[in-house]
């Protein structure tokens, strides 16, 4: 987040304009594309994160009922 507020910033309150320069233009555009590229990539560990933790506790689940089991019989 820290990443796309520093490219916005660096961008201006109207990005790109017009009268930009070209090399200003490709400067912000880049910018703008590696905030995007790292918001993505934070997103998706997040969502890795959330699945492995989601699969870590089906695993808990299921091992509990096994061994609740076991002490059953």
């Amino acid at each position: 987040l820290n990443t796309l507020d520093r490219a916005w910033e660096s961008a201006g309150p109207a990005g790109v304009e017009p009268g930009m320069a070209k090399s200003d233009k490709a400067s912000v555009n880049n910018e703008m594309v590696s905030a995007a590229r790292q918001v993505t990539t934070s997103e998706m560990k997040e969502l890795n994160e959330r699945q492995r933790a989601e699969h870590a506790q089906k695993m808990y689940e299921h091992t509990r009922n096994s061994l609740r089991q076991v002490e059953e019989r």
